[in-house]
């Protein structure tokens, strides 16, 4: 009876094995045996032990027991195992087990009655299936890790290929986006210990503005405002969530400048910006090795989903947990190494991938674009030694609430204590406001000593950039800001405030008035027609941002805003507003030149109604222009991307 029991389970693994091996060589889509055998045959297993008790169960039945013989155990294990490939996936679960169930049936009934044999046949397909799943699985493993190994290789075009036009007679274009930097901490108040010579050098040979806006107070439709010289009305990105639209509906700025004869370069350290997501479109190199590279395994994934039980029965952050544990355990890492520096010295890395790339970039005499984006100083913080400290030493400890976890490998500050110290900022508790706000200020001067560290990586790039004796146009600015307290505020992509809309924008190069501070308000949509401009070359049919150095127009309302919220400010009244249907509903209005800080909402008070008014029929007028698509999925390995820096939709 025990033979009997355990030749009709090896069958029926047989079975699920054969239809697994088929499953994983239908897979396609660039997915090798490999790496979709081992989770389809997980899957399937899930599967087959259902069946396995079923087929006890029905052996009780005389009438059934001849029908349970090898070749009826292996269609009974094949044909649901085959089930999710016979063009069922779209079916809701239900009905794919449910016509598992009728395969089976009609497996046993009219399977042949044929003795039972062959169990040591049965038994080596089984461990034949199961090596070829272990050993295609890692060799997948180790070509992702090897992948990671290396330094990509970025080889430019040669001065004279076909693809370029004539070399034009320019200076080198450099455009500098850091991640997360609010303008006050380039321009504003300073003491003694926070010396930033480079920014300040930046500022003494070239013309700069106390801040400029931003689009929104999130990374991606910052810098699609950035890069396409469109507006936040205008990109059609409102958040994180959304994807970036595609050359059909505008082109970006190294597209233009690579059509104008530019070699054209890109080092990003922020997934979000990474191939992937859309931003290396018209880049002749485009290193983005540094940056979490999840399209893989979400490729893999999504096709799972789609042919096997394994995708259809476990749900996503367990699927995930398990390709993430066995064949992509390498993504679970930057493809380039951080070699030991972690968080704290990720600007390293950057700095090391920049240095690399203008190597390359000088090899010709051809100018070029180069787009150089650093994640610092976004959260996790923390700077490495020599920074540690300088402007935090001497401050009353850290409540531990709000100190990295005990036994943190690197010891900087994560999600959780930025979480934590939010929901205090927000406490009916006036005692526990206090110490949440004491908190936020030494976040702030950590943050800091972030931009501390990043100020003298720039001084390398700016060294190896000298070397070259090549004269370069440098534009300096950011995605959005960042909150430390104010107005109740922690970090960034929750709300309109001030220090979350305001960065640095400053420009240095040949040309360009030194030592300048600039009057208005420069827009992030500004840097694309802007460097255009500079280089004589038309902007854009369509682009709503303003060459800033040519730009005799007067003050302009800027809109800001993400999925949830908008801001519109028009000369010293500023207005934020939920997004609503048909119109949006406002929350605050301040006056900006009596209340700079945002400290007085002046929303229902009687002399302001008109202003409100004013501004709403404002931003209404504005709307009008938009036009927003809603992203129906994400690009391959955006959720991961968003989940590792923070972000939760309608949230930071």
């Amino acid at each position: 009876m025990i033979k009997t029991a355990l030749l009709r389970t090896l069958a029926l693994s047989t079975g699920l094995c054969a239809a697994s091996v088929l499953g994983g060589m239908l897979g396609g889509e660039g997915h090798s045996l490999g790496e979709l055998l081992l989770p389809v045959l997980i899957g399937n297993g899930m599967v087959g032990a259902g069946l396995a008790v079923a087929a006890l169960l029905l052996a009780l039945v005389p009438a059934l027991r001849p029908r349970l013989n090898p070749p009826g155990c292996f269609a009974l294990g094949f044909l649901p195992g085959l089930a999710p490939l016979l063009g069922l996936a779209g079916l809701p679960i239900a009905g794919v087990a449910a016509a598992a169930v009728i395969l089976a049936a009609a497996a046993l009934a009219f399977g042949p009655r044929w003795p039972l044999r062959g169990g040591w046949r049965h038994a080596g397909v089984v461990a034949l299936t199961f090596a070829v799943a272990l050993g295609g699985g890692w060799q997948r493993y180790r070509e992702l890790r090897d992948r990671g190994a290396v330094a990509p290789d970025y080889p430019l075009p040669a001065a004279g290929a076909a693809d370029l036009a004539p070399a034009p007679d320019a200076p080198d274009i450099i455009l500098v986006s850091l991640d997360t930097l609010r303008a006050d901490a380039i321009v504003g108040p300073r003491e003694p210990a926070y010396e930033l010579p480079w920014f300040d050098g930046k500022r003494a040979a070239g013309s700069w503005w106390d801040y400029g806006y931003s689009s929104s107070n999130q990374t991606l439709p910052g810098h699609a405002s950035m890069l396409s010289g469109l507006d936040a009305i205008g990109s059609g990105v409102r958040h994180n969530f959304d994807r970036l639209p595609g050359p059909e509906r505008y082109r970006l700025l190294q597209e233009h400048l690579r059509d104008a004869g530019f070699h054209t370069a890109g080092v990003i350290s922020n997934s979000l910006l990474s191939s992937s997501m859309g931003f290396g479109r018209g880049y002749h190199a485009y290193d983005d090795s540094a940056a979490e590279d999840y399209s893989p395994r979400l490729a893999c994934v999504a096709r799972l989903r789609r042919m096997s039980w394994f995708g259809m029965l476990l749900p996503p952050q367990l699927s995930n947990a398990v390709l993430d544990f066995t064949t992509f355990r390498p993504l679970r890492r930057p493809l380039r190494d951080f070699a030991g520096a972690g968080h704290r010295q990720r600007g390293r890395v950057t700095t090391d991938q920049a240095l690399e790339m203008l190597d390359r970039l000088y090899a010709s005499e051809r100018p070029f674009y180069f787009f150089l984006h650093y994640l610092d100083p976004h959260h996790p913080y923390g700077a490495p030694p020599g920074f540690d400290g300088r402007l935090t030493d001497g401050l009353p400890p850290l409540p531990a609430r709000y100190q990295p976890a005990p036994g943190h490998p690197e010891q900087v500050i994560e999600l959780a204590q930025l979480h934590r110290m939010r929901a205090d900022l927000q406490s009916d508790d006036a005692a526990v406001r206090a110490q949440a706000a004491a908190g936020a200020e030494h976040y702030r001067r950590i943050y800091l000593e972030n931009v501390l560290y990043l100020d003298a990586l720039l001084q390398e790039v700016q060294a190896r950039v000298d070397a070259s004796g090549r004269p370069a146009l440098w534009l300096v600015t950011a995605d959005h800001g960042e909150q430390f307290g104010e107005n109740g505020a922690l970090i960034h992509g929750n709300h309109l405030y001030q220090d979350s809309l305001r960065v640095p924008f400053l420009i240095e190069g040949p040309g360009v008035p030194a030592a300048h501070r600039q009057d208005l308000v420069p827009d992030v949509a500004d840097v694309a027609p802007t460097l255009l401009a500079y280089l004589r070359i038309e902007p854009a049919e369509g682009m709503t941002g303003r060459p800033l150095l040519h730009a005799s127009a007067g003050p302009r309302p800027h809109v800001c805003g993400d999925d949830a919220r908008l801001m519109v400010r028009d000369g010293d009244w500023k207005l934020i507003a939920d997004r609503g249907d048909p119109a949006p509903t406002p929350t605050a209005l301040y006056d900006l030149a009596a209340d700079p800080e945002e400290q007085r909402n002046l929303l229902g008070a009687d002399e302001h109604r008109g202003t409100t008014a004013r501004l709403i029929g404002l931003l209404v007028e504005e709307l009008a222009r938009e036009r927003y698509e809603p992203s129906t999925e994400l690009a391959a390995g955006q959720a991961e991307a968003l989940e590792e820096l923070g972000y939760v939709e309608g949230d930071e």
